[in-house]
């Protein structure tokens, strides 16, 4: 299976795009569902304007924006490599990736639904699937935090150039390490290959997943809407394994698994027509990942703060 998979993956690892803005691009929905800054602060607030259906040009509205040009900021911070070892730029792997920021994000995201003008700004319905977002996004990704010590599948990002295929002869090895090289983005495999064995699952395919089954499965979103979601999903997998972060099956686990923990949550939180969902729930969902994120590392024996991509690569940095 494995060897399979690895196979079915070369196409899209060693593909590249034509312009360096394409891959800016991709690396938005290829990278933003494993951020607890996005998607438990900002992604809740844009699901529930989607569902709401209508604009109201206020000062909620302007702060929604804010936080979304905050995000695109931020990323292009990280995604520079000019300045990948300067203070400012560990600063903003802390702000996208860091520990103390994915423990607080469910504070800042309750408090920008639940304080948004209802006259104004959003219906509660939309209110409660923001909610519901926040929910299904902690306990979407769990089993994938589960999975990937357990697993311990080397990243695509890693193999390739691990010290046996350093000097190969292997033609497919060569084509993908040269790959890898020419990225227009070239600083995110290097980055992935730093945080070597943790592909199987994706985390950030499962946060895809998690972050648009409100819109695809539980509230009667548009045909355009639904169409809308699987396209970042979609996108979300092929940018993990265009930057050498998955292989294609790593992806799939994640978007499955998530899908099935969604489903369960769906059935625990609503019923046929709502979803009663108080505020306080995301709080208990985002314990429950917490929990389950400290315990598998410390049954792997991994320190439990400094394991994920960008803490790895802070710590490499540090140890030079």
């Amino acid at each position: 299976m494995d060897k399979l998979d690895k196979q079915i993956s070369t196409p899209l690892l060693a593909l590249k795009l034509p312009l360096p803005i394409f891959e800016y691009l991709l690396s938005i929905p290829g990278n933003f569902f494993g951020s607890c800054s996005f998607t438990v602060v900002t992604c809740p607030a844009l699901i529930a304007i989607c569902l709401d259906g209508k604009i109201h040009w206020n000062h909620w509205y302007a702060l929604v924006g804010m936080l979304v040009v905050c995000n695109l900021a931020i990323w292009l911070h990280v995604l520079s490599p000019d300045n990948k070892k300067s203070s400012s730029s560990r600063f903003a792997k802390k702000l996208f990736y860091g520990p103390l920021v994915s423990a607080m994000s469910p504070l800042i995201g309750i408090a920008l639904l639940k304080y948004a003008p209802p006259t104004s700004s959003i219906s509660n319905n939309a209110r409660q699937m923001g909610y519901f977002q926040m929910c299904a996004w902690s306990i979407g990704v769990i089993p994938a935090s589960i999975l990937k010590p357990f697993v311990a599948r080397q990243r695509p990002a890693t193999w390739i150039n691990h010290e046996e295929n350093a000097t190969t002869n292997d033609n497919k090895i060569k084509m993908l390490q040269k790959a890898a090289r020419e990225k227009h983005i070239s600083v995110l495999p290097k980055l992935f290959s730093k945080d070597a064995a943790v592909s199987m699952a994706s985390g950030d395919a499962a946060g895809a997943m998690a972050c648009m089954y409100p819109l695809i499965f539980v509230h009667e979103s548009s045909n355009q809407a639904k169409i809308l979601a699987w396209i970042c999903v979609c996108l979300s997998c092929v940018g993990r394994v265009y930057w050498f972060a998955h292989h294609v099956g790593d992806v799939l686990a994640g978007v499955i698994t998530s899908f099935f923990a969604c489903w369960i949550l769906q059935h625990i939180l609503c019923d046929e027509t709502t979803c009663l969902i108080q505020w306080w729930d995301p709080l208990v969902a985002h314990g429950l990942l917490l929990v389950t994120a400290i315990v598998t590392r410390l049954m792997t024996k991994q320190r439990v703060f400094h394991s994920g991509t960008m803490r790895v690569e802070d710590k490499h940095i540090k140890d030079k």
